[in-house]
């Protein structure tokens, strides 16, 4: 049994439980449960509380936020290939969009590769996934969060990627997001392994707006972590367990996010639904996905370095 000296309790998704004293097998098995009892199947129990334990001894438990992957809960449609929700193990579940157009692609498991990851395919049309409930991604004003996300872009020839986004509800800009994209089909192609995007206004309106790192060459699933320090205005970006680039804030500071809670969308980096269901949006898969409300420069070291 682990010890958390932390006196916050869980809210959302999961059990009020006493957090003095966490016990992974227990935050397992009520996890489990709430899976099972909506209909849901968890693909890789091992994975799962492999997870769950990792972040009980880390100290990261009580600052989940957008926590997901297709191996720790989904529920399929009745046809038994559609995925309608993928469960959360922070305060919210992500569900099925259908954004429209012309193309009927619903959300699927590729089971081929390991980890089995989520694809995502929207172009005149598709599905991606939503975070069901809006979270606030950063706990305190003067203290980090992190995003990560392990992706992969699916075809090279067409002109998108895959990507997570956090958005407000009062502007479609991202404030923050992570992307992947290789696309020969740009002009200039894009060759990226990934890119994490924070924004130094609000709302954003042009790509200077922002701050940004972009890493290449491009390769499927490359681990990585990208910590936000609204109050510093920095923007760290760690790979494999290193910090690889500080992106500095021209106004000495990024947009805090502890103001208004967050959408988070799961395929495109935006949260302009009106416009989705026309055009290329997203072609790519997500296998893992983990956001912090906080993080310590050690525990972004930590995650970015956890296939």
């Amino acid at each position: 049994m682990a010890i958390n000296v932390s006196q916050w309790p869980t809210t959302g998704n999961r059990t009020l439980l006493d957090i003095k004293t966490l016990n992974p097998q227990q935050l397992f098995n009520a996890h489990k449960s709430r899976v099972v009892a909506d209909g849901g199947v968890i693909l890789n129990e091992a994975s799962l509380l492999d997870e769950i334990t990792f972040l009980v001894n880390n100290g990261m438990w009580q600052y989940l936020t957008f926590y997901a992957s297709a191996e720790w809960g989904i529920k399929y449609d009745t046809n038994g290939i559609s995925v309608i929700k993928l469960y959360g193990l922070g305060p919210t579940d992500f569900i099925a969009y259908d954004t429209g157009g012309t193309n009927n692609r619903p959300v699927t498991v590729d089971n081929s590769v390991t980890p089995p990851k989520l694809k995502v395919w929207v172009w005149d049309g598709g599905t991606l996934l939503r975070a069901e409930k809006l979270v606030t991604a950063q706990y305190s004003k003067n203290n980090p969060y992190l995003f990560c996300a392990i992706m992969d872009d699916t075809e090279s020839s067409d002109t998108v990627g895959m990507a997570i986004s956090a958005s407000r509800t009062t502007h479609p800009n991202a404030l923050a997001f992570i992307t992947v994209e290789r696309a020969t089909g740009k002009n200039p192609p894009t060759d990226i392994g990934f890119r994490h995007v924070a924004a130094k206004v609000a709302p954003v309106s042009s790509a200077s707006d922002r701050v940004e790192y972009i890493r290449t060459p491009y390769a499927r699933n490359i681990t990585n972590a990208m910590l936000i320090d609204p109050a510093a205005g920095k923007m760290l970006s760690y790979e494999n367990g290193t910090l690889v680039n500080t992106a500095t804030s021209s106004t000495g500071t990024l947009v805090d996010s502890t103001t208004e809670p967050m959408q988070f969308n799961i395929g495109i980096p935006d949260n302009n639904v009106s416009t989705w269901n026309v055009g290329y949006k997203a072609n790519g898969g997500i296998t893992r996905l983990r956001c912090l409300s906080y993080a310590t420069q050690a525990q972004a070291e930590l995650i970015s370095k956890r296939s």
